[in-house]
């Protein structure tokens, strides 16, 4: 349980500076390319939500409260994800 923790803590920490730097480069940028990129990790944060709706999770216009648990919601599905592929690579590396 506490590789799981780390893993939540750093994917939180992670996701909130790379979705902060995208969403300012995407003002600030006006080249074609950067504007490119910045959808993309947008789009790659957001993924396991936006496949219900395109606004989930950051571009909602819901309560702040749901937009907040819908955030919350991706973080868990990507620590959770992350830790199910360390979990296998720790028992190839064991064997």
């Amino acid at each position: 349980m506490k590789p799981f923790i780390k893993i939540l803590g750093i994917v939180a920490i992670s996701e909130l500076v790379l979705g902060m730097a995208a969403i300012v480069l995407r003002q600030s940028a006006n080249t074609p390319f950067i504007l490119t990129i910045c959808s993309l990790v947008m789009q790659v944060l957001s993924l396991p939500l936006s496949l219900i709706n395109r606004t989930y999770p950051y571009y909602s216009t819901e309560s702040g409260w749901l937009i907040a648990f819908m955030v919350a919601c991706t973080y868990l599905i990507h620590s959770v994800i992350i830790y199910l592929v360390y979990k296998s690579v720790k028992k190839q590396a064991v064997k």
